[in-house]
């Protein structure tokens, strides 16, 4: 059963058109300590960095078809960050190697399944090397692409998590000192937990309901107790999830957070969904 949408192309997309943000300070795209972002808009990737809250002139860096989605990582072990893109129309990840000097040479487009939706870039398998977790929503599963330390991306294997998933991150979650994925799975109302088993791979456990349309999410402490937490955006609920992790994998609901406002990102006001067998 998958959630349909009226009003918009995809839930993601914002009135002026701008998709997915990418904000990272003190790292190095153009070799200085400065703040840099990477922001998705229709199917280019534009890159700046700033200082004293000033921005270099803005670099567009053409992109697969419907980027949606982009994580920030050195990739090539050379000690600047590089981007990944998921691209959503054309069922790709466009990898972007910095050159050092703010510029990046043309991208590196690896298959990533059915409808790449999300990303997110860390050490899998423990090898000291940047790999890649994508979520396919038009799949309901997340794609391993383990890295080469050169740049380079090899799928490892794919993972079932909930419908339509839309958002993912990576934390140890268990405290086995393996990294964990949690995914926000948009139309089944949950989080799906895979337990990373330190070589690439990944067990599912139980998913963990949340509001109406989960979107995104975020792993932080937020109680001050050493352990990693979950923080998820239910679209629908204008509101948020606070999971509180124990350590052991497992997470107990807090009070939601209520918020309000006037739409939800479309100029036509309130989004309308549906649900369809």
């Amino acid at each position: 059963m998958r959630k349909t949408y009226q009003n918009v192309r995809f839930v993601w997309t914002a009135a002026i058109g701008i998709i997915a943000i990418a904000v990272m300070a003190a790292n190095h795209f153009s070799g200085i300590t400065q703040a840099h972002r990477a922001v998705i808009v229709d199917e280019q990737v534009i890159a700046s960095s700033c200082a004293l809250q000033t921005f270099s002139p803005v670099a567009n860096l053409s992109a697969g078809t419907l980027p949606v989605a982009v994580a920030a990582a050195d990739s090539n072990a050379d000690g600047k960050l590089d981007f990944a893109v998921a691209n959503f129309g054309s069922n790709n990840v466009s990898v972007y190697l910095n050159s050092g000097t703010g510029s990046f040479p043309a991208p590196i487009n690896y298959p990533a399944g059915t409808n790449p939706s999300a990303i997110v870039a860390a050490d899998f398998n423990a090898d000291g090397k940047m790999d890649l977790a994508v979520t396919e929503s038009g799949a309901d599963q997340v794609l391993i692409l383990l890295g080469n330390g050169k740049g380079g991306f090899t799928a490892a294997g794919s993972f079932f998590v909930g419908a339509n998933p839309n958002g993912i991150v990576a934390g140890d979650f268990n405290a086995d000192g393996r990294l964990d994925l949690a995914v926000a799975n948009t139309d089944t109302d949950d989080i799906s937990i895979l337990f990373g088993n330190g070589n690439g791979t990944f067990r599912p456990t139980p998913n963990i309901s949340v509001g109406s349309t989960p979107l995104a999410l975020v792993v932080a402490d937020f109680n001050g107790d050493g352990k990693p937490d979950l923080g998820v955006a239910n679209y629908f609920d204008d509101d948020l999830s606070i999971l509180l992790g124990n350590g052991n994998g497992g997470f107990v609901a807090a009070p939601k957070v209520e918020y309000r406002h006037q739409s939800h990102f479309t100029r036509g006001g309130r989004l309308q969904r549906r649900r369809q067998d």
